[in-house]
């Protein structure tokens, strides 16, 4: 993974463990993928900031590798059939 683009900070709010969270707008849309959609990941900060911000938001830059799972889960029987294949009895 490259390097963390981050887009807010949040903290929980309220008696329900809801999270605020702020990000600036024209942060954010500029990580728009080519459907339109924008992935985030929320992560728990190992300690409050000086704000109280618990929470910190960046850019999920997560690629699939073109891999399908149709094509694993196959390779996964064949691996399978070969041990049973070795198998003495």
């Amino acid at each position: 993974m490259s390097e963390k683009n981050y887009i807010g900070k949040g903290k929980v709010v309220g008696s329900f463990g809801n999270i605020k969270i702020g990000i600036k707008p024209e942060e954010l849309v500029k990580f728009a993928n080519d459907k339109g959609y924008i992935n985030i990941i929320v992560q728990k900060m190992k300690e409050k900031d000086r704000y109280g911000n618990e929470y910190t938001v960046f850019i999920d830059d997560w690629k699939p590798t073109g891999q399908t799972q149709g094509s694993t889960q196959s390779s996964g029987k064949q691996t399978q059939t070969a041990v049973e294949e070795d198998l003495p009895f």
